[in-house]
């Protein structure tokens, strides 16, 4: 069978594209997941890479005839992902549609509700997909396979859950062949439109070391479960080896929810590293979706600077110790700045995130949150706002205590443009002092000219 994988992300006036615009490593993993067990015949699409969306995926269609396509989909850009299976469907009524990613996992049941859509894939893809594929291409009844959604006769069927992949290891390594670099060079290299994401060599490649975050924040997605998996030290490095030399990747952006959860496991794979540059090897890290800052190891942060790591995130969320116990965060808030600082005398960029507008936050917990990232000594600052997504306690208990709201009140929602407004202040003074964060982080010219010399730095060594 002919598959086709498609990244369903929306340009359009979407605030996160910039940040977005990197390889599907999600479709890349079940490529290779695909390959593994005899489907060879793979392409993926990247939305992203396109103007003209439509007019590419129908050529792309049309050349490739695919049996199969698999739609990877965003809680962000959900109407988008609709609209492209849709077409699919429309154009070619014969061509299976499955969804899968974040949205499709997060409401299932809304995205099956779509009448041409035909399947969604949940959890973890690589081992449901390919036994997918396989029962459809045998004529096989698909009830029997773990972890689907799909209808049958008018009726919504759930199949029973398939696990959670408990070994790692065993998954086989992403379809990289199917990518390439090229497209994705002019991200953020030789600008500073964006400070937060710094790109510090062209040739850049996600990487996901381990999966899953044990703790219970009440915004979080549930996507990989609750139990912390990791790769093992070495099936990292040989990813590492099989990039930097088969690929020529220079820069590693790790996407993990928690990287640094397992201390050992660190020590490990950033030794790995640091051997590997005394050698001579380029190889420069970051940590894109950011470290837990209260467990980092002070002692660590030596060995981050060593294996060549250029920026650490730390995710605040909320300066005010009341909002840390509701979101579940539990935050050490003092901790977190000692190890800011420590962070940031290696020479490594700190960025600090944070959420504005939580259920019942006051104004003057909002300004807690500013004034504690400003204070923090971080080199950049996100200053987010609250916004539900499917299949998070915080949506639940939203829909739970406002019964009067439908599942479409979080449709199209983001962190810079949400759709309502849950702290205890008007929307108008939420969007004050929003951008007066901003504006006050922006006058300060001498954090401002810090960063820009450590992104010089990084790029010239």
């Amino acid at each position: 069978m002919k598959i086709l994988l498609v990244d369903a992300f929306e340009i359009g006036e979407n605030p996160f594209v910039p940040d977005w615009l990197m390889q599907p490593l999600g479709l890349l993993y079940l490529a290779g997941a695909l390959r593994e067990k005899g489907f060879e015949n793979v392409r993926i699409f990247d939305t992203k890479l396109f103007r003209n969306v439509r007019t590419e995926l129908n050529r792309i269609i049309k050349d490739f005839k695919p049996d199969i396509i698999g739609f990877h989909t965003f809680s962000a850009s959900a109407d988008f992902a609709h609209k492209l299976i849709r077409l699919v469907k429309i154009l070619y009524p014969r061509v299976i549609t499955v969804a899968g990613g974040p949205h499709a996992n997060a409401n299932p049941e809304g995205m099956i509700g779509d009448k041409y859509l035909d399947y969604i894939v949940l959890n973890e893809g690589e081992e449901t997909f390919p036994r997918l594929v396989q029962c459809l291409e045998r004529q096989e009844d698909p009830a029997k396979v773990e972890g689907i959604v799909f209808r049958r006769k008018g009726e919504v069927i759930f199949t029973p859950p398939g696990e959670f992949i408990p070994v790692l290891d065993t998954v086989p390594l992403p379809a990289w062949d199917l990518t390439s670099v090229i497209p994705y060079q002019p991200r953020y290299y030789d600008n500073y439109n964006r400070l937060n994401y710094v790109q510090v060599r062209e040739n850049c490649m996600p990487l996901f070391t381990s999966r899953a975050c044990p703790y219970h924040c009440i915004y979080c997605h549930r996507i990989f479960g609750k139990k912390y998996r990791a790769h093992s030290p070495e099936r990292v490095l040989k990813e590492i080896d099989i990039l930097y030399n088969d690929y020529q990747i220079r820069q590693f952006d790790i996407y993990d929810d928690i990287f640094n959860m397992d201390k050992n496991r660190v020590k490990a794979i950033l030794g790995g590293i640091i051997e590997r540059r005394k050698k001579g090897m380029d190889i420069k890290l970051s940590f894109f979706n950011g470290l837990r800052g209260d467990i980092q190891s002070p002692e660590l942060i030596d060995l981050y600077r060593d294996a060549g790591t250029f920026m650490i995130p730390y995710a605040v969320e909320t300066g005010s110790p009341r909002l840390q116990k509701l979101i579940k965060k539990n935050i050490h808030l003092k901790k977190l700045k000692e190890i800011v600082a420590r962070t940031a005398a290696a020479g490594i960029i700190t960025v600090g995130f944070c959420m504005l507008g939580f259920p019942t936050e006051t104004r003057e917990e909002i300004q807690s949150t500013v004034d504690y990232m400003l204070s923090a000594g971080f080199d950049s600052v996100e200053f987010f706002i609250v916004s539900p997504y499917y299949g998070t306690e915080l949506a639940e208990g939203i829909l739970r205590e406002n019964p009067e709201l439908s599942d479409g009140a979080f449709k199209g929602s983001n962190y810079l443009k949400p759709r309502l407004i849950l702290a205890d202040i008007s929307p108008e003074e939420l969007t004050e002092i929003h951008l007066n964060a901003y504006s006050s982080w922006l006058k300060d010219t001498k954090r401002i000219k810090g960063l820009i010399q450590k992104i010089e730095f990084h790029r010239k060594n």
